[in-house]
C-alpha cells in the first residue's frame, strides 16, 4: 500500500512539471500516457519479438485486441503458445512493400538484431553485438495492408508498434490502407544506416508526415561504444 501511495506521488509530481514518466517496464513515457487516457486499445505489433511491448501496454490500459507479427518461426511458436498473448493473433512473417518470400539473416546469439538487410559490423561494438556470422532463413513477407485487411477488428489501430531492423520505409510503403486507418505509431529509428540500405530518422520522419502524422516524442535509444546515438524510438500520433 505504501509503495502504491509512493508510485501515485511520483507520477502526480513528474507530471505537474511535464517530465516525462512511466511506470511500466518496456514501455515509453508517450505510450503510457498515450495508452492510460484509452479505456481499450487495438495494437499492431510488428517485430513483436518476445512479446514485451504488448505485453507492457496490457499493464496500462486494457488492450481488447492485438495481433503480434514475427518473423523468427522460433519466437512466434513462442507467442502463440504463452498464457499472456491468450485470446491474442501472431502472425509469422516479416512485413515490407511487397508479398512473398525473403530471406533473414539471422544472428542466434542476438536475434533482436537479425534482418533481411546486412548489418553493418563496421560501427563501433557492432561485432560484439552480433557473437558470430548469421544463418540464412527463408520466411514469408506480408505488406501491413494485407495483414489488416484480411482480418476483422482493424477497421482502427489505436497503436501500431515498428521495430522491423532498417525496413521501416518499406513498412510505410505496404500500408497505405492500414496507416489512414491508424492513430498513433510507436517505431524505431535510426539516424545513421545500422544495416546496409537502410532508412534513417529523417526518412521515416518525412514519410509519416506524408501520411499524416506528427512527432511527438523521441527517446533515445542504442548508443554505439564510442558514445554516438545511433537509434531511438520515437512516438507518432495522427496531425488531427
Amino acid at each position: 500500500m505504501l509503495l502504491d501511495l509512493r508510485r501515485i506521488i511520483k507520477e502526480r509530481i513528474l507530471r505537474r512539471w511535464h517530465i516525462p514518466y512511466s511506470p511500466v517496464q518496456n514501455l515509453s513515457a508517450a505510450v503510457y500516457r498515450y495508452a492510460k487516457r484509452r479505456a481499450t486499445l487495438t495494437v499492431v505489433d510488428l517485430g513483436a519479438h518476445t512479446g514485451a511491448f504488448t505485453n507492457a501496454v496490457t499493464h496500462a490500459t486494457v488492450v481488447k485486441r492485438a495481433l503480434l507479427v514475427e518473423p523468427l518461426p522460433y519466437l512466434a511458436a513462442s507467442l502463440r503458445t504463452c498464457d499472456r498473448f491468450k485470446g491474442f493473433e501472431v502472425e509469422q512473417c516479416a512485413v515490407g512493400r511487397h508479398q512473398g518470400n525473403i530471406v533473414l539473416h539471422h544472428f542466434p546469439n542476438a536475434p533482436y538484431v537479425s534482418s533481411v538487410l546486412d548489418l553493418d559490423i563496421s560501427i563501433a561494438g557492432m561485432s560484439e553485438i552480433a557473437r558470430g556470422q548469421p544463418e540464412n532463413l527463408v520466411v514469408p513477407m506480408r505488406t501491413l495492408d494485407c495483414l489488416i485487411n484480411n482480418r476483422l477488428g482493424y477497421e482502427t489501430i489505436d497503436l501500431l508498434k515498428v521495430d522491423v531492423q532498417g525496413l521501416e520505409n518499406d513498412v510505410i510503403a505496404g500500408a497505405g490502407e492500414a496507416l489512414a486507418r491508424t492513430e498513433a505509431i510507436y517505431c524505431e529509428v535510426s539516424y545513421r544506416p545500422v544495416y546496409a540500405g537502410s532508412c534513417t530518422f529523417f526518412d521515416i520522419y518525412s514519410a509519416l508526415m506524408l501520411k499524416g502524422f506528427k512527432l511527438l516524442d523521441v527517446e533515445p535509444g542504442y548508443r554505439a561504444l564510442d558514445g554516438e546515438l545511433l537509434q531511438a524510438d520515437a512516438f507518432f500520433c495522427k496531425a488531427d
